[in-house]
């Protein structure tokens, strides 16, 4: 708000803390983003004599910490059977950072494993596996001189429309219904292009396929950040043309994939608290 406003840039102010604070800053951010201590190194700055600038770069992807991720059961599987997700990836868990994300790879690990214990060897259709070949390595086979689409291009794009329509950066982390439309269309037009989508060699492959995957995901964002009519958390969700929270979305919203008919149904499930005490209260 105070970029929008035109009072940028923006400090939080450090000059006044001891020694023994900073070291407990920097140990809490080694926790939290251990690449900013390391920025914070490598320009030699003393934040007891130079503020730190900052600026909202954190606010993404419905909801951001604990507000995003795959609906899971508490040996962490998702809802389907044996796809097991840890960290952010598992949706409606306290904050993980770094520690935390280590300890959900455990549990996820443990889960999967207890699963796993449970099953007989299952048999696999050998035209399963030709047509997953297939897929995986299609944007290579077309070949160097294939004139599509490169997955930085389309990468690009996608980043842009993000950004740009679905409450990025360069839009204070603001979007609207009209917007959010918008950009849907436009990414059902970059899905359709992934058939021209084309790799020189396996690292290109990996990032073409990156770009498919964070397709789909930008997809999902968009129609759960409609779906909640209400700003809920400035910055990390706020809708320019539904400024208030509404208390009729204290819950979650969730989104499927109907395999019908090929498009996202979103929906909501209640909150349902676990822990006793005040939620809101640290």
């Amino acid at each position: 708000m105070e970029w929008l406003a035109g009072r940028g840039p923006t400090y939080a102010d450090t000059t006044h803390l001891t020694d023994q604070e900073v070291k407990e800053l920097k140990t809490d951010y080694l926790n939290e983003r251990p690449s900013y201590v390391l920025f914070l190194a490598s320009r030699g700055q003393d934040i007891t004599e130079e503020p730190i600038e900052i600026y909202g770069s954190d606010p993404y992807i419905v909801g951001g910490h604990t507000g995003s991720g795959y609906w899971v059961d508490i040996e962490r599987m998702t809802t389907v059977p044996g796809l097991f997700a840890a960290g952010e990836t598992a949706g409606g868990h306290p904050n993980k950072f770094v520690g935390g994300c280590a300890a959900e790879g455990k549990l996820a690990t443990r889960g999967a494993l207890k699963y796993m214990e449970s099953l007989s060897m299952p048999e696999v259709e050998k035209n399963q596996i030709e047509q997953e070949k297939e897929r995986v390595f299609a944007p290579l086979l077309k070949g160097k001189d294939f004139d599509g689409v490169k997955p930085r291009e389309m990468e690009e794009r996608m980043q842009r429309l993000m950004d740009e329509y679905a409450g990025g950066t360069t839009q204070f982390y603001r979007t609207d219904e009209a917007r959010l439309m918008y950009c849907l269309k436009h990414l059902k037009m970059l899905k359709n292009d992934v058939k021209v989508l084309y790799a020189k060699d396996l690292h290109d492959l990996m990032l073409a396929h990156e770009v498919i995957d964070r397709l789909d995901v930008a997809e999902v964002v968009c129609h759960h950040l409609n779906s909640r009519k209400e700003t809920r958390w400035q910055g990390w969700q706020t809708r320019a043309d539904y400024p208030e929270t509404d208390p009729e979305y204290d819950c979650f919203v969730e989104s499927r994939l109907n395999k019908e008919t090929g498009e996202i149904e979103t929906f909501t499930r209640p909150y349902e608290q676990i822990v006793p005490g005040d939620r809101y209260k640290a």
